[in-house]
C-alpha cells in the first residue's frame, strides 16, 4: 500500500488508544449479542446458517522516498517489509424475516523497519477488527430495517462517491488486501414500487476509527437517498440530502445512462456550503499554520466524478473519469503544506506537531482539485481462464504527479487464488501524489472455504 502525504509525521501524533479499545470491545459485545439472539430463537424453530472463511497471506516490500519529509526514514520510520496473515469469516444467520451478519477480521502482522544508519527493528502484532456486524428485519416486501456496523455504498463511479459523505473512500486506498470498515448505522429501506427506492440512514456513533477531520468530535449524520431506475435497472438517477453536523448540510446527485450497448455515461456529485478542511495560512509571526478559515464561508463548494465506462463483449471493462474537488489544495496551498512540515526554523518547528496532525486528517478526499483517472479490468486475460488483470492510474492535472497500480489474480484449484500487485508513484517531492513510497510490491495467496 502506498503512503500519501496525509500520513505524514504519524510517529509524533498521539491517539487515544484506550477509547479505541473500548469502542472495539463494545462492537464485539454487540456482535456476539446479535449472534446469541438467533441461536436462542433456533431452539424453537429452524435456523439457516450461511458461512464462508477466506484466509489471506501476503508479503510486501515498499521502496521509500528519501525527502525532507522523511530523511533516511528517521521521522516516520515506515516499515519496508510487511507480512500479513488474516482470517476473514463471513457468517449469516437467517430466520425469516430476520438476518444476522458478522464479518470479523483476525489479523496477524510482521514488519521490519530500517532507518538512519542501518538501524533496524522487527515487530509482530495481532488484532481483531469488525468489517460488518448487523441485524436486518424485513417488515414487508416494501420495508426493511437494518442496524449495526454496515458497509453501505452507492453511485456508479470508481474513483470516489462524492454524494456519499459517510464513507470517505477513494481509489487511492484500495489494493487487493483492502477491506471496507463498516460504520454504525441505522438504515431504513422503503421500496414503494420496483423502480423507486427510498433509503434513510443515520450514523449513530463512531466505529473506532479517527474522525475524518482532525480535532472534530463525532456528530450524528443523517441521509435521505432517493433512487429511480429504468431500462431494467441499467439506467438510474439518485438524489441525496444529508446533514453531517448541526449546521453542515450537503446535497448529492448521481446518474448512470447507457448511451449504447456496453457504453455508459455517469456522474456522482455533491455540493456543500463552507469547508471544514484544514488549509495552510500565515500567522502573526509569519509561520505557516493549518486553519479552518473557510468553515463559516457562504460559498458552495462542488465535488464531482464524471466518467465513461465501456464493457466489451468479452468482459473487458475500461473507465475514464474526471475528478473535480473544488475545496482541494491549489498549487500555492500544496507548497504551503510542504513548508509547514519541512521548514526547520524554530518558529515553524513550534507548530510542527499540530500541523502534522491536521495535515494527516485534513478533511480532503484527494489532496488537490483536478484529476484524471483511468482503469482497465481484463477477466480471463489472454484467454487464460480465471486469470484477471487490473490496472489503474490517477494523475493530477495540476502538477502531473501520478499514482499507478497493477494487479494480477489467478485462480489455483477450486478455492485458491494467487495475487500480485505493483504500485508506483511519480512526481516531484512536493507534488500531490508522490507521497513517501516510490514503489510497493505485494505477493500473496488467498484460500476460501
Amino acid at each position: 500500500m502506498l503512503v500519501t502525504k496525509t500520513e505524514l509525521i504519524c510517529i509524533i501524533l498521539s491517539t487515544n488508544q484506550s477509547s479505541k479499545d473500548i469502542i472495539n470491545a463494545m462492537q464485539i459485545l454487540i456482535a456476539l449479542f446479535m449472534l446469541w439472539v438467533p441461536v436462542q430463537m433456533s431452539l424453537a424453530s429452524e435456523l439457516t446458517t450461511q458461512t464462508s472463511v477466506s484466509w489471506w497471506n501476503a508479503g510486501s516490500y515498499r521502496e521509500l522516498v528519501d525527502s525532507p519529509l522523511n530523511p533516511d526514514n528517521n521521522t516516520l520510520q515506515l516499515a519496508q517489509w510487511l507480512g500479513t496473515s488474516e482470517l476473514r469469516p463471513d457468517v449469516k444467520l437467517i430466520k425469516d424475516p430476520f438476518v444476522i451478519r458478522a464479518r470479523p477480521r483476525l489479523i496477524g502482522t510482521l514488519t521490519r523497519t530500517t532507518w538512519g544508519d542501518n538501524q533496524q527493528d522487527s515487530k509482530t502484532d495481532g488484532e481483531i477488527e469488525w468489517s460488518e456486524a448487523d441485524a436486518s428485519y424485513t417488515v414487508s416486501e416494501k420495508l426493511a430495517l437494518t442496524y449495526g456496523l454496515q458497509n453501505y455504498q452507492w453511485g456508479p463511479a470508481e474513483a470516489a462517491s462524492p454524494s456519499n459523505q459517510i464513507f470517505h473512500e477513494t481509489v487511492q486506498a484500495k489494493d487487493v488486501l483492502y477491506d471496507t470498515r463498516g460504520h454504525h448505522l441505522l438504515r431504513v429501506n422503503y421500496t414503494p414500487i420496483q423502480e423507486l427506492s427510498e433509503v434513510f440512514l443515520m450514523e449513530i456513533s463512531g466505529n473506532g476509527d479517527p474522525e475524518f477531520v482532525a480535532e472534530e468530535n463525532f456528530s450524528k449524520k443523517f441521509v435521505l437517498k432517493s433512487e429511480y431506475s429504468w431500462a431494467g435497472g441499467a439506467d438510474y438517477i439518485g438524489l441525496v440530502l444529508g446533514q453531517k453536523a448541526k449546521s453542515q448540510y450537503w446535497v448529492g446527485e448521481y446518474l448512470n445512462i447507457e448511451l449504447r450497448e456496453g457504453l455508459s455515461f455517469y456522474i456522482d456529485a455533491s455540493q456543500e456550503q463552507g469547508s471544514s478542511v484544514w488549509y495552510p495560512t500565515r500567522d502573526a509571526a509569519n509561520a505557516v499554520v493549518m486553519a479552518q478559515y473557510q468553515k463559516s464561508s457562504k460559498y458552495i463548494y462542488k465535488y464531482s466524478v464524471t466518467g465513461l465506462r465501456y464493457v466489451f463483449e468479452n468482459g473487458n471493462d475500461v473507465r475514464l473519469e474526471w475528478v473535480f474537488q473544488e475545496m482541494g489544495y491549489g498549487h500555492d496551498e500544496v507548497l504551503g503544506v510542504w513548508t509547514a512540515l519541512t521548514a526547520k526554523n524554530i518558529v515553524q518547528l513550534m507548530h510542527l506537531q499540530q500541523n502534522a496532525a491536521r495535515v494527516q486528517r485534513n478533511g480532503l478526499n484527494f489532496p488537490g482539485q483536478d484529476y484524471l483517472f483511468a482503469s482497465l479490468r481484463i477477466p480471463d486475460a489472454f484467454k487464460f481462464k480465471d486469470w484477471t488483470l487490473y490496472g489503474r492510474v490517477l494523475a493530477s492535472i495540476q502538477d502531473r504527479s501520478t499514482s499507478s497500480f497493477v494487479s494480477s489474480e489467478n485462480a489455483i484449484g477450486e478455492a485458491g487464488t494467487l495475487f500480485a500487485t505493483v504500485g508506483v508513484t511519480t512526481g516531484e517531492q512536493d507534488s500531490e501524489l508522490k507521497g513517501n513510497v516510490a514503489e510497493a510490491v505485494t505477493l500473496g495467496y488467498r484460500h476460501t472455504w
